[in-house]
């Protein structure tokens, strides 16, 4: 049984929805390109091309009914059908002709659902509830995204690419309820208008952002699901992904397989796990077993980059050991330098995610050693200058530099500054101010300490890069 075989399944199971032979075009995810089309034969063709139903909102330019459907549709029962949703006007462009070609009053909100052949299965001129769409959907035998996969996959069980399909849509559903279930409010980026095509006069368009993650606040105020919620919520999902695991067949790869795997996960657009599953016990004890196996892999290839983006990912799920535990269990090769380990890039891709999720500690114990490092190797060679032109040149200012800022003296700064350690900061400026000619960091820093209302701090480090 080889280990990476087991990350490249599961780099591959999350991996973005395929097309599935003739029908896959008919089997994507919410499109969120733009048409370009103004009429009724352009939103009949995308309708066509996004089974199992597509609903139309024609909302005569009412606020109040873009709140609403961002949030019906996140609402059990209706969340699991997950249609794809486009907002119309009603006097304009393809609103206006469907209007006319259903003859609905003028100037009045209305919402459709429309099965694939265009053909309007249910609508109304006031705001249903999800009982009710939900009710609409199955009187007109529409079926979940999830269930078109399961009917498929009943007929080709071993299609991967449509398992991969399903764990996708598994997961942005689960994402979804479990927003809703803890009350959490959509964002703009976070709207059903975010994932729409545009058609015709469309008053909402707004960017095709990823959600992301929660915030560091939601994740200390939000409590976690109940069982029951977690259960209704992530429990298909976590069953799904366990099952298609379990029947994989191992084998031993050699190094193209190890090249292959990191060219997949390299082109990956989505992280490979939901970072709310943060809320849902059950889907993390699903995760904390997968990151037990990545991190015996690691223990085998510290410097694979491929197994190093799979442990952040779920570390951001907090399914992962810390990260100072980690690396105390790794040896990296004897020519990997000291200062870049980990891999420069985990480095910022690991900032970024507990930068997310407030965890300013991890932050400090990945950075203070690589920090230290730097700071001996700069100290070794301060006193070695020579000159160039007649110019003194320190030949230990250049390990102080701004990309090590960037990469590392940032993010160290603010890890200290979030966990109280005000002397250490001030103290990591003066080693910087000794050992640096690049005037930027002291913007930065004081940047970031006002952020935080220091502004004596602020102010000391504003001065200081402007004497310097």
């Amino acid at each position: 049984m080889n280990v990476c075989t087991f990350i490249t399944i599961l780099a591959i199971c999350f991996a973005p929805v395929a097309l599935i032979g003739q029908a896959g075009t008919r089997m994507q995810a919410i499109s969120t390109a733009s048409l370009g089309a103004t009429d009724l034969r352009g939103l009949l063709s995308q309708v066509a091309s996004n089974p199992p139903a597509t609903m139309v909102i024609l909302d005569s330019k009412e606020k109040e009914w873009d709140e609403a459907f961002a949030n019906i549709r996140r609402e059990d029962p209706f969340a699991i059908f997950n249609l794809h949703f486009v907002p119309l006007t009603v006097d304009q462009g393809a609103g206006n002709e469907l209007r006319e070609r259903e003859g609905w009053p003028e100037q009045r909100p209305r919402w459709a659902i429309l099965n694939p052949e265009g053909k309007v299965v249910a609508d109304g001129a006031s705001l249903p509830t999800a009982a009710q769409l939900a009710d609409a959907c199955f009187s007109a035998r529409i079926t979940s995204k999830i269930e078109v996969y399961r009917q498929f996959l009943r007929e080709h069980p071993n299609h991967e690419e449509a398992r991969r399909a399903m764990l996708r849509e598994m997961l942005e559903t689960a994402e979804r309820r479990t927003r809703y279930a803890l009350s959490v409010p959509e964002s703009r980026n976070e709207s059903m208008f975010s994932t729409v095509v545009s058609i015709g006069s469309i008053r909402s368009a707004f960017d095709n952002s990823d959600s992301g993650g929660p915030s560091a606040q939601q994740i200390e105020n939000l409590p976690e699901l109940t069982s029951e919620a977690d259960e209704r919520i992530w429990r298909d999902y976590c069953t799904e992904l366990q099952r298609y695991l379990q029947g994989v067949t191992w084998q031993s790869s050699d190094n193209a397989n190890a090249n292959a795997t990191n060219t997949l996960v390299i082109r990956m657009p989505k992280p490979i796990t939901s970072a709310w599953a943060i809320f849902s016990p059950l889907t993390r004890a699903t995760y904390s077993r997968i990151a037990s196996s990545v991190e015996d892999a690691l223990a085998r290839q510290p410097s694979s980059t491929t197994l190093w983006r799979l442990w952040v990912s779920l570390q951001k799920a907090r399914a992962t050991k810390s990260m100072t535990v980690l690396l105390a269990n790794l040896e990296p090769s004897p020519t990997v330098p000291a200062g870049n380990w980990p891999p420069e890039s985990i480095r910022t891709e690991f900032i970024r995610n507990c930068r997310e999720i407030g965890d300013w500690e991890a932050i400090q114990d990945l950075v203070e050693p690589i920090w230290n490092f730097q700071k001996t190797l700069g100290e070794s060679l301060q006193p070695q200058t020579r000159n160039t032109g007649g110019v003194s040149f320190n030949l230990g200012s250049s390990f102080f530099n701004q990309g090590f800022w960037t990469q590392n003296g940032e993010a160290y700064l603010e890890a200290l500054l979030m966990r109280g350690r005000i002397s250490d900061a001030e103290q990591m400026m003066r080693t910087w101010e000794s050992g640096s000619g690049w005037l930027g960091a002291f913007t930065s820093a004081a940047n970031i300490a006002q952020k935080l209302g220091l502004e004596n701090v602020s102010k000391q480090w504003r001065e200081l890069g402007e004497d310097k």
